[in-house]
């Protein structure tokens, strides 16, 4: 009995593949997704019982499948119809006509589909009229069929959860017997991906920054997080993450590690499992005092623990060269406010009154970024802070004028801390830990934060007027004006007067 396997497929082109999963992967990402499952499901149906052939999408025509796949000989058709189920039809059609007694069909973008399942197609099929195995979607990843049914491809749309279903009820009704594989899972979106890499089917989309994502999974007990790019350039960046977690489990406060993958080709990178933590966001009026104390523990830990970390023995060498670049992109864009230029380059011209050169005392791994939404805060309970993503061997105050500076509490709120406020916050600090905070470094981090701010709104102002960031973030972009208006800049230049040294 003569066996015809036909995988249909697109070729893994750049930019023409997994459209739904644009706003996870990298176009280079989605692309070498494509070629892994291309390349893996070939495997598996070469090594079936059946003949092999591929039907490609017609618009790709001029593209040689060779050039993705060191083929073995086999036949390559061009897809022909305008549904897909009429692609479908005629594809299986063919195989007939060419002499086949049973004819299966399958995708490119199956995970799990494995080769002893695609024999157990065929061997359905010498009694019965009809295999199908249903995809986790509603739909299926394989059909096989002992004679050609076309009316099993009439349906009206293939884009819903019901394709499965109506497929089965088109064979009741017309008397076709057929049999089902085990469900099978393609990949179409992120939330596929994570429940591969979980193991949990269940596993849920949580939340996405431009340098990560996150998914619950482990009926909430678990959060995967995967690395979507790195701030620190780094080539191995959840790797970094997951190290500092480690060095900072004795703590008590941050997120603990479970398990790391350093790559999966399914993402192109890797990836890490932590325990998933309850909590709110902090409020800097109400939880400020949680913070210091929570801060405080952080800072404790020993940072030999963690000298995979990049230490930075003249942190502000770094930021003012940071300033510097970042504020070259406004300084020379013919777009940019005059006023707004010399205001903040005046600024800059202030921080020569200190010594730029001072060397890193009394290291400690610190998180660099944080803001409200790095605490999870839990009234009577334990507390937390998480999104270690850019964390550094550093200074205490180098941590905390960033958590205090104004361009940090006023992005997303209307709270400055005051003269009042910011000595209760230091006393709560120095009450939990053993080394007292530096009140002149604190100052001039707070000073260094405030131009770190004002600079990254000027390059990020320019960025977002030249492409098309405007349209996708208007949110951000009005904070970023605001940050640039007159009256803002006047607000920190009377702040940064306040501490300036002498």
């Amino acid at each position: 009995m003569k066996k015809l396997l036909i995988i249909m497929t697109r070729l893994p082109l750049k930019g023409e593949t997994k459209s739904r999963l644009s706003d996870f992967l990298t176009v280079d990402q989605t692309q070498a997704l494509s070629q892994y499952l291309l390349e893996m499901n070939y495997q598996r149906a070469k090594a079936s019982q059946a003949d092999l052939c591929f039907w490609l999408t017609a618009d790709q025509a001029g593209y040689d499948l060779g050039d993705f796949l060191n083929l073995d000989q086999e036949a390559v058709f061009w897809q022909e119809g305008d549904s897909l189920g009429e692609r479908m039809s005629r594809a299986i059609r063919d195989g007939f006509n060419r002499g086949y007694d049973q004819v299966a069909l399958m995708g490119s973008d199956l995970y799990d589909l494995s080769t002893s399942q695609v024999d157990q197609a065929f061997t359905y099929l010498d009694s019965c009229d009809l295999v199908l195995a249903p995809s986790l979607d509603g739909g299926y990843g394989l059909i096989g069929m002992s004679a050609y049914y076309p009316d099993l491809f009439a349906l009206e749309s293939y884009g819903h959860t019901s394709v499965l279903a109506a497929t089965l009820s088109h064979a009741d009704q017309a008397g076709i017997s057929y049999e089902l594989l085990p469900a099978i899972r393609d990949i179409d979106d992120k939330e596929d991906i994570a429940a591969i890499l979980t193991g949990d089917p269940e596993a849920t989309f949580l939340a996405q920054g431009e340098y990560n994502a996150n998914f619950i999974f482990d009926q909430g007990r678990k959060l995967l997080r995967i690395a979507l790019g790195s701030q620190l350039h780094l080539d191995q960046q959840i790797q970094y993450e997951y190290g500092a977690l480690k060095a900072l489990e004795a703590s008590g406060v941050t997120p603990k590690p479970l398990a790391l993958c350093d790559y999966h080709p399914l993402i192109g990178a890797g990836y890490l499992v932590e325990a998933f933590l309850p909590g709110r966001q902090l409020d800097y009026e109400t939880d400020s005092q949680i913070a210091a104390e929570l801060l405080a523990q952080i800072h404790q830990q020993d940072p030999k623990q963690a000298d995979h970390l990049i230490y930075v023995g003249q942190p502000f060498v770094v930021m003012y060269e940071e300033f510097e670049t970042m504020f070259a992109h406004y300084r020379s864009w013919e777009g940019r406010s005059e006023e707004v230029t010399q205001r903040i380059q005046r600024l800059l011209d202030g921080l020569k009154v200190y010594d730029h050169s001072a060397q890193l005392v009394n290291p400690c791994i610190i998180n660099t970024e944080l803001n409200a939404s790095n605490f999870l805060i839990n009234p009577g309970d334990q507390s937390y802070v998480i999104d270690w993503e850019k964390p550094l061997i550093g200074e205490r105050e180098q941590d905390l004028g960033h958590f205090l500076a104004p361009t940090t509490t006023l992005w997303k709120t209307d709270y400055l801390y005051d003269d009042q406020s910011l000595e209760s916050f230091i006393q709560a600090y120095d009450a939990h830990s053993p080394i007292a905070i530096d009140q002149a470094k604190l100052d001039q981090y707070l000073v260094f934060t405030c131009l770190r701010g004002l600079t990254w709104c000027a390059m990020a102002y320019v960025q977002y007027n030249k492409a098309d960031k405007l349209a996708r973030n208007q949110e951000t972009y009005q904070v970023i004006s605001r940050f640039l208006s007159t009256d803002f800049i006047q607000m920190i230049e009377d702040y940064i007067a306040k501490r300036l040294p002498g």
